[in-house]
């Protein structure tokens, strides 16, 4: 198990990194050949083999080694987690706390985390070991967990949408694009490994700076942005979070006990895949609210008074005394208020990695730890 344990990382690191390129270039292929539903059914035998090959790899060691369900705690945080997401992705379009559905989903969250947290404690079969989240490293990791689930896939969700709406770009080229991040998470497995071996607190800083940065570059944009723009930026970010990914798995499991690695692993998998379901939500609201806000203050420079209106040669057709004029200006406001809105949701983005560097230097260093133990060890003895 300890073995496992060590390899861990690299071995997941080495599993995932294909998917982030493969995927958008072969679903921009298989959308722009044949259809975009084509690319969801091809999920179906890719899962058929991944059943079959996970059913023929993996050992049975576990078995027999766990213990009663706790059926409460597992309820409790099924309707925690399910109602935080469904009142992320409503909320905009009920008009958020005005909805009976949104209060009732957000009394939910709140009474399923109260239950939990109970439940955990005072149970004598917790869904959770709670001994897991004394550990100093895990707990910070399962944070950390939450930054890197949100910025695993948002960039996947917004640049799609941002450069077929906005650019007319292809469906093929924008998978080539997209896949400039998978390529980033590619190049650096070629070092993670060894960085992290070298020093794991600054390979995750160093990863986590590079998110930041890339998240920074893409608030730069701007609608005029070429092929290069968005394959690097995506590249940069797709680096950073291959370079910090794997240092946080081996530093939040490098203390925690043997017995407690197989719960624990499921619990970190599953805060990462949380953030990101609700990151990519609020990205989403940020940039619907953010364009409707652009729109208005856009249109309110439309009138008879702004003298750019009144130069046939400036505006390209844009007139607001006709309503082919007004249909175009109309068309060109929304526009350059969508592009505001993807800017703000970037602008999140790199927030988001901002806020996760802080926890880098929280992490103990497990190495000092180790050596500290044998000292005191030897002054026992």
């Amino acid at each position: 198990m300890q073995l496992i344990a060590r390899l861990a990382p690299s071995c997941s690191q080495a599993g995932a990194v294909m998917g982030p390129i493969l995927g958008p270039v072969l679903g921009g292929l298989i959308a722009e050949s044949l259809n975009w539903r084509w690319a969801f059914y091809l999920m179906v035998p890719i899962g058929a083999i991944t059943t079959l090959l996970a059913v023929a790899a993996l050992g049975n060691q576990e078995h027999g080694t766990s213990g009663r369900l706790g059926m409460i705690g597992f309820l409790a945080l099924a309707v925690c987690m399910s109602s935080a997401q469904l009142m992320m992705d409503r909320g905009h379009r009920l008009d958020w706390f005005e909805s009976f559905e949104i209060i009732v989903e957000a009394t939910l969250v709140i009474v399923g985390v109260c239950i939990f947290i109970a439940h955990t404690t005072i149970s004598r079969t917790p869904f959770l070991n709670p001994r897991m989240f004394s550990n100093w490293n895990f707990s910070i990791g399962i944070v950390m967990a939450l930054i890197m689930g949100a910025l695993s896939l948002t960039t996947i969700v917004l640049f799609p949408s941002l450069l077929q709406d906005l650019r007319g770009y292809p469906d093929a080229i924008i998978g080539v694009l997209v896949a400039g991040r998978g390529l980033g998470n590619l190049i650096s497995f070629l070092i993670v490994v060894q960085f992290t071996r070298y020093n794991a607190r600054l390979a995750l800083a160093v990863g986590m700076v590079l998110q930041v940065w890339a998240g920074w570059q893409m608030t730069l944009l701007d609608i005029n942005m070429t092929n290069f723009d968005v394959f690097w930026t995506n590249f940069v970010q797709g680096f950073g979070f291959g370079l910090a990914y794997t240092p946080i798995i081996t530093l939040a499991f490098s203390t925690l006990p043997t017995q407690l690695v197989v719960q624990a692993s499921a619990v970190f998998n599953l805060m990462r895949n949380f953030g990101a379901s609700l990151f990519i939500s609020l990205s989403v609201l940020v940039l619907l609210r953010s364009t409707a806000e652009n729109y208005a203050g856009l249109s309110a420079g439309v009138s008879p008074m702004n003298e750019t209106l009144r130069d046939p040669g400036l505006i390209g057709g844009w007139t607001w005394n006709t309503d082919k004029g007004l249909a175009a200006l109309s068309a060109e406001i929304q526009r350059q208020a969508e592009m505001g809105g993807y800017l703000n949701a970037f602008v999140l983005l790199a927030l988001a990695a901002a806020i996760g560097l802080p926890f880098v230097f929280m992490f103990r260093d497990p190495k000092r730890r180790a050596q500290t133990n044998e000292q005191v060890t030897g002054r026992t003895r």
